[in-house]
């Protein structure tokens, strides 16, 4: 049986955004590398992580290719995610006693935001209700060793208590379509 290909093969246009991040990938690259190399010959406070630090969160923020079913919310949160964890290494760099008290503010802010955004979303139901789950689970976790490991601080019981409410509003709300989104993730 003779098969033949009528429709036009199409071809692959990159687009500006493609090329643009493709050569500022390149560029993080090459200053990745020379910082290293100035850290590695000039003793001190090693500034190439802040900077390997800052290109990550800039590459993860705007040039990372989202997945389809990633929304709003669930980028949003991924965003300020990583932003504690570059405070997280600004703190570790430079030895301040701040991240303690920053951290579980904008921790008890992104998840009332994420909760926001979930009752906001509530009714229509095309928000997945696992991005507030792994959020205020995080947030509980966090505030946890938070108590266990700093000082009693205001910040991190507010972390704790907002947690530990939109946990239970995940439960009471959604605890149907929560078990479906599991059984898709997991396959059983």
């Amino acid at each position: 049986m003779d098969v033949r290909i009528v429709y036009p093969i199409k071809k692959h246009r990159r687009t500006t955004f493609e090329i643009l991040r493709q050569w500022l990938i390149i560029l993080f690259i090459i200053g990745g590398a020379v910082c290293v190399i100035c850290d590695l010959c000039i003793p001190g406070v090693p500034f190439s992580l802040c900077v390997l630090g800052g290109e990550w969160l800039f590459y993860r923020t705007f040039l990372h290719r989202a997945h389809i079913e990633a929304r709003f919310a669930s980028h949003f949160a991924q965003t300020v995610l990583w932003c504690c964890g570059y405070l997280f290494l600004l703190t570790l760099i430079f030895g301040k006693d701040w991240a303690g008290f920053v951290l579980p503010i904008i921790g008890f802010s992104l998840v009332i935001a994420m909760g926001i955004f979930f009752v906001a979303d509530l009714f229509r139901r095309k928000l997945s209700p696992l991005p507030l789950l792994s959020v205020s689970a995080a947030g509980l976790l966090t505030a946890v060793l938070l108590l266990i490991l700093d000082s009693f601080r205001w910040p991190t019981v507010v972390l704790l208590s907002v947690s530990v409410g939109m946990l239970t509003v995940v439960g009471l709300f959604s605890i149907g379509p929560l078990g479906r989104e599991l059984k898709k993730r997991f396959h059983r």
